[in-house]
């Protein structure tokens, strides 16, 4: 982090390789653990055919989810991906400075707990632009709604 805060690394730059580490060390995490298996059918689509300009939808689960995209997605799909998460999320132990690095963006609800999902539009407005920047660069958005 030091590195990006005096402009040695851009944060660009800083993203690709946290999401670089990530798809490894995820993928490393989940060959350790044989109780979880993943079973990737590349029939209907293969990820060679996806176009840069996407946005993903995955059912949101469990919080193994995006660990999951993330560990079995190929690593130049993952680079330039960022997801849309709850701001709160960044405040988790070791978790929370990884989604920074990677450089996910925080979605700004209006109410901390239970069913109500207004956004803080001011706060958002930011974020928004930020994501349209993102997307107009090639890059990928990660959703998952719950």
């Amino acid at each position: 982090d030091l590195f990006r805060r005096f402009g040695i690394v851009k944060r660009h730059t800083t993203n690709e390789w946290c999401s670089f580490a990530c798809s490894y060390i995820f993928y490393f995490m989940f060959l350790c653990n044989p109780q979880i298996r993943v079973h990737i059918d590349e029939s209907e689509l293969k990820w060679s055919s996806i176009p840069n300009r996407i946005c993903l939808l995955a059912n949101h689960a469990s919080f193994l989810d995006a660990l999951i995209v993330t560990a079995f997605s190929p690593v130049k799909f993952i680079i330039n991906s960022r997801t849309l998460m709850k701001s709160s999320l960044r405040n988790l132990p070791i978790f929370g400075g990884v989604f920074d690095r990677v450089g996910h963006f925080p979605v700004y609800f209006k109410a901390t707990e239970g069913s109500s999902f207004s956004v803080d539009k001011e706060k958002q407005a930011k974020v928004n632009e930020h994501v349209i920047a993102h997307i107009q660069r090639d890059g990928r958005l990660t959703i998952f709604p719950e």
